[in-house]
């Protein structure tokens, strides 16, 4: 047999396998493609931890509508992100029936006139807190005239959901007017961060 020949035979064969066999090379890999950024709004920074300080949160109601003006206030103060609770009220008697012929009362019954406040402050920096608070109040307006009436009774409440405020700056978080009576309210907040 020819020398030649087997040389031919190893040609053919080297031509005929897959050129991924005859090279030593490492494949190369695909390039790396960055994503597109996504749209819409950006995921928000989680809040900061809670502080060793406390704030102290003034509630502050003014009530028009009777002679006198009537001011409510609530004071008390929570850790940085903890929930505090204020409870400040009294029983009010009201005439329920008066005996036969006269302005004399002959039976009472007792309501509940006061504030409550649910609040949990969350310091943000040295000047600023953000303040999650809930409230409601009832007071009771006395009778106009000479003749024997009955009281009324006037209710409002307010829930935040967040307020960033100023520390130890007031601010309006509600208020209220009626135009039929005559009678409004305001509710003022401050929350101040204590050293």
């Amino acid at each position: 047999m020819p020398r030649s020949f087997p040389l031919l035979v190893f040609s053919l064969v080297a031509l005929a396998l897959p050129s991924t066999l005859r090279s030593q090379e490492p494949p190369t890999a695909p390039p790396i493609s960055t994503p597109a950024p996504a749209s819409g709004p950006r995921p928000m920074s989680p809040p900061p931890l809670p502080s060793n300080q406390n704030v102290r949160i003034d509630v502050t109601i003014s009530l028009k509508g009777d002679a006198k003006p009537l001011v409510k206030t609530l004071s008390m103060v929570a850790g940085d992100g903890k929930e505090t609770k204020g409870r400040a009220g009294i029983e009010v008697p009201v005439v329920r029936e008066f005996a036969p012929g006269t302005t004399v009362p002959s039976s009472f019954q007792y309501r509940s006139v006061g504030v409550n406040v649910d609040a949990t402050p969350q310091i943000l920096d040295a000047s600023h807190v953000l303040l999650r608070l809930s409230l409601n109040f009832t007071t009771v307006y006395k009778p106009e005239g000479g003749q024997p009436q009955q009281p009324s009774f006037g209710q409002g409440s307010h829930e935040v959901r967040g307020i960033v405020f100023d520390s130890g700056k007031p601010v309006v978080v509600t208020q209220a007017a009626d135009g039929e009576t005559g009678r409004d309210y305001s509710v003022q907040v401050t929350a101040t961060i204590l050293k």
